[in-house]
């Protein structure tokens, strides 16, 4: 970004060897297993930003997205896919020197949506466990503690941008059938939404309506906002929401506005 944008507009770059990603769904149960040992290491390893020193490179990762998130810089700008994808990139990163060798794994919401609660992710022994139980909130900052799974021991550092441990939590939206509304807003990254997000020809269009709904009825729905920062489903979120980008506009389309006048690449969706 710091380079001129008549230079910006004229590089192109072409990807020999594109990442791949995985759904979580179709990854084997060693696959699984090295991805749960990879972020369980992460929460031994010490923290890069030393921000406060106690807390692991774990928590490094909801920091920054916390402190980036407010004022909004990743969010509501034309950066929100490139910078997400770039950051689950650093994430891979961080879980292969943790000795993780195979690809970032995503949540295929669009799969699971008529009934979330019961995907792969959320499996007690090979996924990220299961709701948070409200038993416990009193002894957990008022949050519900995730009570199985691989990581229900997992305490988080930060609360947001607050310095507030905590045990790993979660608070699933529930659904109302009779209103015809599905557990944890399925229906807002159901077929009929996605056909609607992926209908707009226009980046300016195309990615609010995708980071609107659904990346934020994931968020609000299944990870909800009082720990989404700190869970481990976000890096998982962001890189299924990342492929309905590259896969609906082309990996190009979502560097199109910062190369168009990166000086204001942060005022909004016009670039």
């Amino acid at each position: 970004l710091a380079l001129p944008s008549d230079n910006l507009n004229r590089r192109q770059s072409t990807c020999t060897s594109p990442k791949v990603r995985k759904d979580w769904a179709k990854a084997s149960d060693a696959e699984k297993q090295s991805y749960i040992n990879a972020v369980l290491c992460l929460a031994e390893t010490p923290s890069r930003l030393n921000i406060p020193t106690h807390s692991t490179l774990y928590d490094d990762f909801g920091y920054v997205h916390a402190q980036l998130s407010t004022p909004q810089r990743i969010h509501g700008e034309p950066v929100f896919l490139p910078w997400h994808r770039y950051f689950v990139q650093v994430y891979e990163d961080a879980l292969h020197a943790c000795g993780y060798t195979g690809p970032a794994m995503y949540w295929d919401w669009t799969v699971d949506w008529a009934a979330p609660s019961k995907a792969a992710v959320w499996d007690p022994v090979l996924g990220f466990g299961g709701n948070g139980s409200a038993e416990d909130a009193a002894n957990n900052a008022d949050m519900m503690r995730v009570v199985d799974g691989p990581f229900r021991n997992l305490r988080p550092t930060y609360k947001d941008r607050l310095v507030l441990p905590h045990y790993l939590s979660r608070d699933w939206l529930r659904g109302f059938p009779e209103a015809g509304q599905p557990e944890m807003i399925g229906i807002a990254y159901g077929p009929a939404a996605m056909e609607e997000v992926n209908s707009w020809t226009e980046y300016e269009k195309f990615q609010p309506a995708l980071e609107s709904s659904p990346h934020g009825a994931v968020h609000g729905g299944p990870i909800l906002t009082i720990e989404f920062r700190s869970d481990l489903l976000p890096s998982s979120h962001h890189g299924r929401q990342g492929l309905v980008g590259v896969a609906a506009k082309g990996p190009r389309h979502s560097h199109v506005r910062l190369q168009g006048n990166p000086q204001r690449s942060g005022t909004g969706y016009a670039g």
